[in-house]
């Protein structure tokens, strides 16, 4: 019985496990800010980079760095770290700078806006659930005063696999100490959230904010256009 469709038992439900990105705050205009002010950093530190390269060149050294590492396909941040020993070593740099550029870049990375409907949602249904987040980002809650909602954070880095492999939701289910018809699974993307927490046994929410339609075998317990329509449902 496909445990997404309308028979999922609510009563059984105890903790939700949240997605981050596009879940919570659109992640564009966060990587677009980071880049910047990581590229303004590179130009006072290294300046032979931005001499050499434009912004838009950092995407070709992501790129060539996923080629060379795919054992690093789960973790961003490492990726990220080799880019930029990449891009400063085609500058005629050592590459010794790549941490602290990254952390540069982190730093922006979790200056998040969450949508105007998160934070009232997640004080609510913290009062009834406990929160996990479920991300292949490497966004840092501990950064994020959303955080505080949140009892524990797996993140694809931590568990070394990414959504939807049926792994991170085994990890998922382990921390939390429960059983996958006890989780209840919300995210934005319909492959790596929805259909992922389905095909391991997790009921999943999908938060379709920009009102597309769904077109996979497997079923949603509910599609949500925000997190007032998630709070209505799971606390009436």
């Amino acid at each position: 019985m496909n445990p997404g469709a309308e028979q999922t038992d609510l009563a059984r439900i105890t903790v939700l496990s949240i997605d981050l990105d596009d879940t919570l705050w659109p992640i564009t205009p966060v990587i677009e800010t980071a880049n910047r002010i990581s590229w303004c950093w590179f130009a006072e530190h290294y300046p032979r980079v931005v001499e050499c390269f434009k912004l838009e060149d950092c995407g070709h050294f992501r790129e060539q760095a996923s080629r060379m590492h795919p054992e690093c396909a789960h973790d961003l941040s490492r990726l990220r770290i080799i880019s930029y020993e990449l891009l400063l070593q085609a500058a005629g740099y050592d590459g010794r700078g790549a941490k602290a550029a990254f952390e540069v870049f982190f730093a922006a990375r979790n200056d998040v806006h969450p949508f105007s409907d998160v934070e009232p949602a997640l004080q609510r249904l913290a009062g009834r659930f406990r929160l996990i987040s479920l991300s292949n980002g490497n966004a840092d809650l501990g950064r994020i005063t959303l955080g505080r909602y949140f009892s524990a954070s797996i993140s694809a880095q931590c568990a070394g696999i990414k959504k939807p492999h049926p792994a991170i939701f085994a990890a998922t289910c382990q921390r939390a100490e429960v059983a996958p018809q006890q989780l209840l699974h919300i995210g934005d993307h319909p492959l790596e959230d929805v259909a992922g927490a389905i095909d391991y046994g997790i009921a999943a929410i999908w938060m379709n904010r920009q009102g597309q339609a769904w077109r996979y075998p497997q079923q949603p317990w509910m599609i949500a256009e925000d997190f007032q329509q998630v709070t209505d449902r799971l606390l009436e």
